[in-house]
């Protein structure tokens, strides 16, 4: 509390506090509390709904149903053998309403975010940001690439936590091969014991 209070000493939890990105592959259920903590960073960066255009905030969270949806719907992921490691973690999900996840079906990104910019009805440069609060690169999702959207959105939500924690987080240099060790969802809780975010 005095660390808190009056800036007193900062506590140990806090200064061993580490994050190994490899760990964004292995967060795919809000039983985590690191899962919930990138969660609220991505709430307070100001998303936009991609149907609405409505500012993702406290209002619109319950009046919009908002819940964390694939990016690269599961439909698509299966139809073109993508590995659910891969698809299934924090890395291909953001908070969108429950609308907009209807709206864009199993379809590949390409194609969402055609129907997309037909429907809203605002300008190419208006689009592209409302896709960009969302931390996105919108050429990979035009361009339907996956593996190039995983690296570049892994890159983003690392500099989300590098910006919450005040550290620099160190990068590994690939994504992990296919087969990989993941920790099964009850193993999650008990890892998050590392991770102060």
């Amino acid at each position: 509390m005095d660390w808190i209070l009056t800036g007193g000493q900062e506590p140990k939890t806090i200064y061993d506090a580490n994050f190994n990105p490899s760990r964004l592959y292995t967060l795919r259920t809000r039983n985590s509390a690191a899962y919930k903590g990138i969660y609220a960073l991505l709430l307070g960066e100001g998303l936009r709904d991609w149907l609405s255009n409505s500012k993702i905030d406290i209002q619109t969270y319950f009046s919009q149903k908002i819940d964390v949806h694939h990016i690269f719907p599961v439909a698509w992921c299966i139809k073109n053998k993508k590995p659910s490691d891969m698809y299934d973690c924090i890395i291909n999900k953001t908070p969108l309403s429950g609308g907009t996840n209807k709206f864009v079906s199993g379809d590949a990104p390409s194609r969402y975010l055609e129907r997309l910019a037909n429907r809203i009805e605002v300008s190419d440069a208006e689009f592209t940001q409302i896709i960009q609060t969302h931390l996105l690169d919108l050429r990979h999702l035009a361009n339907d690439d996956f593996e190039e959207f995983l690296k570049d959105r892994k890159e983003r939500l690392l500099h989300l936590i590098e910006k919450a924690t005040g550290k620099q987080i160190p990068r590994e240099e690939s994504l992990p091969e296919e087969g990989v060790f993941l920790p099964e969802e009850n193993e999650e809780n008990a890892m998050d014991d590392e991770i102060i975010a």
